[in-house]
């Protein structure tokens, strides 16, 4: 997801498709909400080009415990374009 823009993608254990609620930049701070799964994990990554395939890895949540709106924090988003994206894994049962 672009610092600018709104993304989705699917959470491919469940083929959910995953809708960002939200993404901000407030200074050096990328902010994206994204609607959680229970028994799942959550991470934000980045990367500075699209023809890159290292994506790195700046936060993460789970496994939730509940589902409900989840918010994950790239507190360093300090260059003037990132490009975002939410990778999900799920816990096996």
């Amino acid at each position: 997801m672009p610092t600018s823009g709104a993304s989705r993608g699917y959470d491919d254990e469940s083929s959910s498709l995953i809708n960002e609620t939200s993404s901000t930049r407030n200074g050096a701070t990328f902010t994206a909400v994204v609607p959680g799964k229970i028994g799942r994990t959550y991470i934000l990554q980045r990367q500075p080009d699209l023809s890159s395939s290292q994506w790195i890895s700046v936060a993460s949540s789970g496994p939730l415990v509940a589902d409900g709106p989840l918010t994950l924090t790239d507190p360093n988003a300090i260059e003037n374009k990132w490009f975002y994206r939410v990778a999900v894994e799920r816990t096996s049962p």
